[in-house]
């Protein structure tokens, strides 16, 4: 069991490092030129650190879920996620800087885009399997609590189950 999830963590490390490099590539040749680029692009770096800081605090959280949901959750956690938002991050904060070269906030503004993409589709596989894992857990509990009431009102059930009559096909 636990050779599929070291599968399944690497096939989504491998899509989101593709996902993180094809969105880098694509946000650096669409990136924005002219003088002054450090002042145009200030606010952008500003919000994708707050977005960024935000996602890599989100995935901590979903390291500490409850057991049933977190082994569905983590399942999905790449060991790359953490360090490409911290590059992403890493990279937003250096944008902030107003001294650089026109060419260095072009490569800033990529990585930002590229690696905080990647990110926040890392956060959103992780918690939507975290949502999915609390549901079943939920149900278990539910029908836990079904069986109970159940053999309270018929400790003794037959041993099989009464078979429903064969359905008419309606004409």
């Amino acid at each position: 069991m636990t050779r599929g999830w070291t599968a399944a963590k690497i096939g989504v490390g491998a899509v989101l490092a593709i996902l993180a490099v094809v969105a880098t590539v694509g946000a650096w040749l669409a990136a924005p030129r002219g003088h002054q680029l450090g002042s145009h692009l200030g606010q952008f770096f500003g919000a994708s650190a707050q977005v960024l800081a935000a996602l890599l605090v989100a995935l901590a959280l979903f390291q500490s879920s409850s057991v049933l949901a977190g082994r569905s959750a983590r399942r999905f956690l790449s060991p790359a996620a953490f360090p490409m938002l911290g590059a992403g991050l890493v990279a937003s904060l250096l944008g902030l800087l107003t001294s650089l070269g026109e060419d260095i906030y072009r490569v800033l503004f990529a990585l930002t885009v590229g690696t905080g993409l990647a990110g926040l589709v890392s956060v959103l596989l992780v918690g939507t399997a975290n949502v999915r894992g609390q549901a079943l857990d939920e149900l278990d509990a539910n029908l836990a609590a079904i069986r109970a009431k159940a053999h309270e009102l018929d400790p003794d059930p037959p041993s099989a189950p009464p078979t429903a009559p064969p359905r008419r096909s309606p004409r």
